[in-house]
């Protein structure tokens, strides 16, 4: 009996859960920052994967955690031309927010 109620509740709780969070992917870039907006609120880089290069524009909010050489930097240091690896949140073709974003040495040409 409570083992049923445990499955019960278990199975309650799951379906509860705001159907948008169930639908996001954690997502991975490592590319080259190729513009950000004048606020600073999006960034599009550019990636290779499956040997093309593809563009994704990525969300900053309040959350999303910045760094060069493990220490935390403002938002404001992000430029055109940075090598950086993104964590992110979201749907592809969709709307992606950016969970963290480390910036990397110079890409070697």
């Amino acid at each position: 009996m409570v083992r049923r109620l445990m499955v019960l509740s278990l199975l309650l709780a799951v379906m509860s859960a705001p159907s948008p969070l169930l639908a996001h992917d954690e997502l991975g870039y490592t590319g080259t920052i190729q513009s950000v907006d004048a606020g600073v609120k999006h960034i599009t880089v550019l990636y290779r994967e499956s040997g093309k290069d593809q563009t994704v524009q990525l969300t900053m909010t309040t959350k999303t955690a910045i760094t060069r050489d493990k220490k935390k930097v403002a938002k404001t240091v992000l430029a055109p031309g940075m090598h950086v690896k993104v964590q992110a949140y979201g749907c592809e073709g969709e709307e992606v927010d950016a969970i963290a974003i480390q910036i990397l040495p110079a890409a070697a040409k």
